[in-house]
């Protein structure tokens, strides 16, 4: 039988058909292979964006003058807008925005920053998250269409306003302990995480008479007591402050109800002294105690 020097029609076909497949394979495997590579480097370049937001928020004077007058109120879960954050010069002057809420970069929209807060360590000190979210066309990218990074900040607050702030390395405990000692110049050396606030550890509070307080024999006067930490006044649950509220005008036009505090704190040696408002009911004053933190061994 003689040999077919050539090929079929049949073969002809299937060949074509079978290059016609590796072609689309090729041409799949190519095109999701540019939107992975897309994709990292939107990711890239979020980072990128990241890391300079983090060089302007992690030095107290720069994060500071980016966020100070901002809101923030611990119970407000959904936090806060940022509208830029900008580098600033020595003399404090803006030099050139960071990141802009809607600005595009790298294929990618800054669609908003927020200051969201997540824990308070005193009345007066709130962590809180600086939360930048991303987004991405799905056409030219592969990879979810979102992307939302965090910056934990330390941020001192007064009024719902923020006074100053800096940056924050970690969420861990030791730190968190050593920021008690820290703010408290060493009065309070322990993060309570049930009551979100700095304690002495091994303290307790005494109650004294209604204008002096002391700790009492058996337990061990702090080291370094101060009125802000170690002193208190209490009042029955039912007393209600009616001195009239101040009203501050602000320089924005708006207003503010001041009230003052009923009883003010001071140190009389190593014990509390209350001094309470003249204008509260005699009963409820008697009625009222200066309170001392002492340690117990």
């Amino acid at each position: 039988m003689r040999k077919n020097a050539g090929m079929s029609l049949l073969q002809m076909l299937v060949t074509l058909q079978v290059s016609s497949i590796l072609v689309l394979m090729v041409g799949n495997y190519a095109n999701t292979t540019f939107r992975m590579f897309s994709h990292i480097d939107k990711v890239a370049a979020a980072g990128d964006t990241i890391d300079e937001v983090k060089m302007f928020i992690a030095p107290k004077y720069q994060c500071t003058l980016n966020l100070k007058d901002l809101p923030l109120v611990f119970n407000q879960p959904a936090g806060f807008p940022v509208p830029r954050i900008r580098a600033f010069d020595k003399d404090g002057n803006p030099n050139s925005n960071v990141v802009v809420s809607g600005q595009k970069t790298h294929g990618m929209t800054v669609e908003s920053i927020r200051l969201v807060p997540y824990t308070k360590v005193d009345p007066a000190l709130i962590m809180a998250n600086l939360e930048i979210r991303f987004s991405k066309e799905i056409e030219t990218s592969a990879g979810p269409t979102e992307l939302t990074r965090k910056l934990p900040i330390f941020a001192r607050v007064k009024n719902g306003k923020i006074t100053e702030c800096w940056g924050k390395k970690d969420h861990g405990t030791a730190e968190l302990n050593q920021l008690c000692l820290s703010t408290s110049d060493g009065a309070l050396d322990t993060f309570d995480p049930i009551t979100n606030t700095c304690k002495l550890a091994n303290g307790e509070w005494f109650d004294g008479d209604n204008d002096k307080a002391s700790c009492p024999k058996g337990t061990i006067v702090p080291a370094k007591i101060t009125w802000q930490s170690n002193c208190r006044g209490r009042l029955p649950s039912s007393f209600v402050d009616t001195f009239p509220k101040t009203i501050l005008k602000l320089t924005n036009g708006g207003s503010k109800a001041t009230q003052r505090d009923p009883v003010r704190l001071s140190l009389d040696g190593n014990s509390c002294k209350c001094d309470w408002a003249a204008d509260i009911p005699s009963t409820t004053v008697a009625g009222g105690k200066c309170r001392i933190l002492c340690i117990v061994p």
